[in-house]
């Protein structure tokens, strides 16, 4: 199926994968869509428009 909104992660791909899975999501989101990267990294945080991180806490 083909939606504008895309959740991914990238779990588990070499760079090389991670890379080309990224770049298929951008190219698919580019003209009005959107996605979310979840992922513990920072390698894709320069090609983000926005990057947001959680932080976690024990109680």
């Amino acid at each position: 199926s083909k939606t504008k909104y895309i959740v991914f992660e990238l779990a588990g791909l070499g760079p090389d994968d991670a890379k080309e899975n990224y770049d298929i999501v951008r190219n698919e989101i580019k003209n009005g869509g959107a996605a979310i990267l979840v992922d513990w990294a920072e390698d894709m945080r320069d090609n983000c428009d926005k990057f947001i991180t959680l932080e976690w806490t024990s109680v």
